[in-house]
């Protein structure tokens, strides 16, 4: 067997095995990320864990609060990739844009603190259904 089947046999990445030779800038970023993720996450949520458990009242953990660190410093990704999240995240309706603004440390805008949707999404059960006070028939 080759080592790269040795490798994928027990789920090791090549990378972690110091090999390069199918390596581009992309995948690099990628990898140096995979690393972090695969080695410092596991020990971010025992902290995590260890911190709600010390930290807070029985009362405050009965309640629902947890410690929780913001990992997205450690794993920052690239200028475009982070783009790309931030936006996908205030055009669906997850973050406000003035969240997404502070994730940037920018300065909140006045109009920023409500949510943004395509208003062309409907729930799938109320497909078919007619807008209620609209046309014609709004009383049926």
């Amino acid at each position: 067997m080759s080592i790269s089947q040795i490798a994928a046999l027990f789920g090791i990445k090549m990378h972690q095995l110091n090999d390069l030779k199918d390596t581009n800038n992309n995948s690099l970023e990628q990898q140096q990320l995979s690393f972090l993720i695969d080695t410092l996450l596991i020990l971010f949520e025992s902290i995590e864990q260890e911190t709600t458990w010390s930290a807070l009242t029985k009362e405050k953990r009965d309640k629902g609060y947890k410690a929780r660190f913001n990992t997205n410093v450690i794993l920052r990704t690239s200028a475009e990739t982070q783009q790309k999240i931030l936006c996908a995240y205030v055009s669906n309706g997850i973050y406000t844009p003035n969240e997404a603004r502070l994730e940037l440390q920018r300065q909140k805008l006045p109009d920023g603190d409500e949510l943004i949707v395509n208003a062309g999404v409907l729930k799938l059960k109320d497909i078919g259904k007619k807008e209620e006070g609209s046309g014609s028939n709004a009383n049926e």
